[in-house]
């Protein structure tokens, strides 16, 4: 129940924001005195920046997670060039040594 308020008061906020966005852009274009239509180009023009900005985002944090995925591999392919058997060779003569604790 308290996800669907927080979702239900996230878009009625949007749809907010989004009103404004157009009530300040007709209310300048017919204070200014430019033809109406004007407004719509403006308003064009600010969903293109709005998308602009998304795409960057997602163009970023692709390469974020590429980067990452680089990381991994690079880590996964050290890990492999240390043979198996010189850890377990050292796993097993630190268990067969005697230590004085048994």
């Amino acid at each position: 129940m308290k996800a669907f308020l927080i979702k239900a008061l996230k878009i009625f906020l949007l749809i907010t924001l989004v009103l404004l966005i157009v009530l300040v852009v007709f209310g300048l274009v017919l204070t200014i005195g430019w033809p109406w239509w004007m407004g719509g180009f403006i308003l064009a023009g600010i969903i293109g920046l709005i998308l602009i900005l998304l795409f960057i985002r997602r163009l970023l944090l692709r390469r974020r997670e590429k980067n990452f995925v680089n990381q991994v591999i690079a880590q996964g392919l050290l890990a492999k060039k240390k043979p198996i058997h010189r850890c377990s060779g050292r796993w097993q003569t630190a268990t067969t040594q005697e230590n004085g604790f048994f």
